[in-house]
């Protein structure tokens, strides 16, 4: 089945280059977003903690890569190690193919990862990327992102404007665009490149994470080592995603993000024995 995802190169490009606090010169669309998600991954190391490793012979999937700052992160520190890189927007895609083709080792896929082969609708956010996904909820999205921002802001002023942080809300969420994009599951890459083991699947998808994991054949489930990601819902869709991967032979454990939204980060990791 032959998919084609919506190309829009002909489109002005928003995209400049910007020097990390580390010194490594990306393409990237904005400051803010590119400080906060850079900070988290390369400062806060937040898909590296609770016993979750990775080395120079790894293999990893990284699936809602945006403009590949994670996969640059463990370039820099493990340069040996293989990397498949999913981002389904086209605009983003440009930017991470402009990141990440310096390395032979990186593939990189302008199309997601669900439970089957498709064609999915994609909000795209283009003022907060970040919050792009295949399952947009507007009440839930300007809930998580009205808690992201609050929490930043009161670490430099606890008597913030909660008038400003709503205009930040509502101007980062505006602008949204709709997209036809292609889907495929963990299963179909596998297959497609003769994957033999995946040390860590790191999954940021906004909400997809339920669907991807349905996309892993049973006897995939054995190549699999470790799974990080963004768990996004109730109580009821944590419990459900848990013990699916302890059916699955994995030690769970959860994060809670903040405690004004229902976000959480996992952390899983394959027994010994399994």
């Amino acid at each position: 089945m032959i998919f084609q995802t919506k190309n829009i190169t002909e489109q002005k490009k928003k995209n400049s280059m910007y020097t990390l606090p580390n010194g490594l010169k990306i393409n990237h669309l904005n400051q803010g977003e590119t400080e906060f998600t850079y900070n988290e991954i390369f400062v806060d190391k937040i898909y590296l903690k609770n016993g979750i490793q990775v080395d120079n012979t790894s293999t990893v999937l990284d699936i809602g890569a945006n403009i590949g700052l994670f996969s640059l992160f463990l370039k820099q520190k493990y340069p040996d190690c293989k990397i498949f890189s999913f981002e389904p927007s086209p605009e983003l895609f440009d930017i991470l193919k402009l990141n990440l083709s310096q390395f032979k080792d990186v593939k990189i896929f302008d199309y997601g990862l669900s439970s089957e082969e498709k064609i999915g609708k994609f909000t795209y956010y283009p003022n907060y990327s970040i919050m792009s996904s295949f399952f947009p909820d507007e009440i839930e999205d300007v809930k998580q992102l009205h808690a992201g921002i609050t929490n930043q802001i009161k670490k430099h002023n606890p008597n913030y404007n909660k008038k400003m942080i709503d205009m930040l809300v509502s101007k980062k969420l505006s602008q949204k665009k709709e997209l036809q994009c292609r889907l495929t599951t963990i299963s179909v890459i596998i297959k497609q490149h003769n994957i033999e083991k995946i040390d860590l699947v790191k999954i940021d998808a906004e909400k997809a994470e339920f669907e991807i994991l349905h996309g892993i054949e049973k006897n995939d489930w054995l190549k699999i080592k470790q799974i990080v990601m963004e768990v996004h819902g109730t109580d009821k869709i944590k419990n459900n995603i848990k013990k699916k991967l302890e059916d699955m032979g994995f030690d769970v454990l959860f994060e809670q993000e903040n405690a004004e939204s229902n976000l959480s980060n996992l952390f899983a990791i394959k027994k010994k024995n399994r």
